[in-house]
Protein backbone atom coordinates (compact mmCIF):
# COMPACT_ATOMS: atom_id res chain seq x y z
CA UNK A 1 0.00 0.00 0.00
CA UNK A 2 1.23 3.85 -1.03
CA UNK A 3 2.10 5.51 2.51
CA UNK A 4 5.11 8.04 3.33
CA UNK A 5 7.34 4.71 4.10
CA UNK A 6 7.00 4.13 0.39
CA UNK A 7 8.71 7.41 -0.51
CA UNK A 8 10.88 7.58 1.99
CA UNK A 9 12.29 3.87 1.32
CA UNK A 10 12.00 4.71 -2.68
CA UNK A 11 14.28 8.13 -2.36
CA UNK A 12 16.92 5.85 0.33
CA UNK A 13 17.36 3.37 -2.61
CA UNK A 14 18.21 6.16 -5.31
CA UNK A 15 20.54 7.68 -3.33
CA UNK A 16 21.93 4.20 -2.43
CA UNK A 17 21.73 3.31 -5.61
CA UNK A 18 19.67 0.75 -5.33
CA UNK A 19 16.44 -0.54 -7.58
CA UNK A 20 13.39 0.00 -5.69
CA UNK A 21 11.22 -3.18 -6.89
CA UNK A 22 7.33 -2.55 -6.33
CA UNK A 23 5.30 -5.53 -5.53
CA UNK A 24 1.81 -5.47 -5.98
CA UNK A 25 -0.12 -6.71 -2.69
CA UNK A 26 -2.41 -9.05 -4.29
CA UNK A 27 0.54 -11.56 -5.77
CA UNK A 28 0.21 -14.99 -4.11
CA UNK A 29 3.20 -16.96 -2.82
CA UNK A 30 4.79 -18.07 -6.02
CA UNK A 31 4.44 -14.66 -7.33
CA UNK A 32 6.28 -13.08 -4.27
CA UNK A 33 8.89 -16.02 -4.79
CA UNK A 34 9.77 -15.31 -8.18
CA UNK A 35 10.04 -11.53 -7.51
CA UNK A 36 13.04 -13.00 -5.31
CA UNK A 37 15.30 -15.00 -7.73
CA UNK A 38 16.53 -12.29 -9.65
CA UNK A 39 17.65 -9.88 -6.44
CA UNK A 40 20.84 -9.98 -5.04
CA UNK A 41 20.24 -8.98 -1.95
CA UNK A 42 16.57 -8.94 -0.93
CA UNK A 43 15.26 -6.13 2.02
CA UNK A 44 11.72 -6.39 2.12
CA UNK A 45 8.73 -3.42 3.62
CA UNK A 46 5.30 -4.38 3.96
CA UNK A 47 2.34 -3.17 5.95
CA UNK A 48 2.07 -5.21 9.09
CA UNK A 49 -1.16 -6.67 8.01
CA UNK A 50 1.26 -8.40 5.06
CA UNK A 51 3.07 -10.19 7.40
CA UNK A 52 1.38 -13.99 7.07
CA UNK A 53 1.48 -13.59 3.28
CA UNK A 54 5.42 -13.07 3.49
CA UNK A 55 5.46 -15.84 6.40
CA UNK A 56 4.41 -18.44 4.06
CA UNK A 57 7.81 -18.00 1.51
CA UNK A 58 10.21 -16.88 3.84
CA UNK A 59 12.18 -20.10 4.00
CA UNK A 60 12.13 -20.03 0.23
CA UNK A 61 13.93 -16.87 0.21
CA UNK A 62 17.64 -17.44 1.00
CA UNK A 63 18.67 -13.52 -0.37
CA UNK A 64 16.16 -12.44 2.24
CA UNK A 65 18.23 -10.15 4.89
CA UNK A 66 15.99 -7.11 6.44
CA UNK A 67 12.32 -7.09 6.51
CA UNK A 68 10.52 -3.75 7.94
CA UNK A 69 6.94 -3.63 8.85
CA UNK A 70 4.84 -0.46 8.65
CA UNK A 71 2.49 -0.27 11.41
CA UNK A 72 -1.04 -0.19 10.11
CA UNK A 73 -2.78 -0.99 13.14
CA UNK A 74 -3.82 -4.40 11.93
CA UNK A 75 -1.70 -5.72 15.06
CA UNK A 76 -0.86 -8.57 12.89
CA UNK A 77 1.95 -10.87 14.73
CA UNK A 78 4.93 -10.51 13.42
CA UNK A 79 7.33 -13.32 14.58
CA UNK A 80 6.51 -16.00 11.54
CA UNK A 81 7.69 -13.21 8.90
CA UNK A 82 11.20 -12.19 11.21
CA UNK A 83 9.90 -8.16 10.67
CA UNK A 84 10.98 -5.49 12.50
CA UNK A 85 9.53 -2.19 13.34
CA UNK A 86 10.31 0.32 10.53
CA UNK A 87 10.06 3.33 12.45
CA UNK A 88 12.50 1.78 15.11
CA UNK A 89 14.72 0.51 12.59
CA UNK A 90 15.00 4.09 10.99
CA UNK A 91 15.62 5.36 14.46
CA UNK A 92 18.45 3.42 15.07
CA UNK A 93 19.71 3.91 11.80
CA UNK A 94 23.44 5.91 11.91
CA UNK A 95 23.70 9.47 10.06
CA UNK A 96 27.31 7.98 8.23
CA UNK A 97 27.08 8.19 4.39
CA UNK A 98 28.51 4.74 4.12
CA UNK A 99 27.66 4.22 0.10
CA UNK A 100 29.42 5.60 -3.01
CA UNK A 101 29.09 9.57 -4.15
CA UNK A 102 26.70 9.65 -7.05
CA UNK A 103 27.74 10.08 -10.78
CA UNK A 104 26.74 11.85 -13.52
CA UNK A 105 26.02 8.21 -15.51
CA UNK A 106 23.94 6.94 -12.82
CA UNK A 107 21.03 5.30 -14.63
CA UNK A 108 17.38 5.23 -13.39
CA UNK A 109 15.82 1.38 -13.72
CA UNK A 110 12.69 0.80 -12.67
CA UNK A 111 11.38 -2.83 -12.00
CA UNK A 112 7.74 -3.58 -12.20
CA UNK A 113 5.08 -6.20 -12.24
CA UNK A 114 2.49 -7.11 -14.80
CA UNK A 115 -1.16 -7.61 -13.65
CA UNK A 116 -1.57 -10.26 -16.56
CA UNK A 117 0.04 -13.37 -14.45
CA UNK A 118 3.20 -15.06 -14.39
CA UNK A 119 5.41 -15.09 -17.62
CA UNK A 120 5.41 -17.91 -19.17
CA UNK A 121 8.03 -20.13 -21.10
Amino acid sequence: MNGAEYIETMIGCFKIRAVPVNVNFRYVEDELHYCSTTRRRLPVIHQRSFAPRLATVRDRLPRLRTVLSVDDDSGVDLSASGSEDYESALAGAGHARDFAERSPDDLFMLYTGGTTGMRRA
